[in-house]
């Protein structure tokens, strides 16, 4: 915000300190989240496919499919999602997959059959 002043004879124009800005925020803890029924499960064996383009991450998820015929059943790649989302987002979902991948890690240390426990966490 502008104000005006004289100073010897002369009008001029004096910026007026704003708002102070907090370098540090309150933690205000984590956000409230919904969680409908018509959210998607998204299964895949492998991320094939990676890239980054006008500022998004992209991500190309698949998963092996078997395909039945009369003579032979045969297997193939198929693509379950496409994922896109900012750096930001990129790095919330590698810090998940880290936590979670450390959690499996426990498991099998203390030799309990992977998918009999199963644990999660909130972040």
């Amino acid at each position: 915000m502008w104000r005006t002043a004289i100073e010897n004879g002369s009008m001029v124009f004096v910026l007026q300190p704003r708002e102070r800005i907090m370098a540090n925020p309150p933690d205000v803890g984590v956000p409230l989240f919904r969680n409908p029924d018509t959210v998607p499960f998204i299964y895949f064996d492998l991320a094939p496919a990676y890239g980054f383009m006008a500022g998004i991450v992209e991500v190309e998820l698949a998963a092996r499919s078997l395909i039945p015929a009369p003579d032979v059943t045969t297997a193939e790649i198929v693509t379950t999602a496409r994922l896109r989302c900012s750096p930001a987002a990129a790095i919330t979902l590698r810090d998940a997959l880290n936590k979670a991948l450390e959690i499996a890690t426990q498991f099998r240390e203390q030799a309990a059959p992977l998918g009999a426990i199963g644990t999660g966490t909130l972040n």
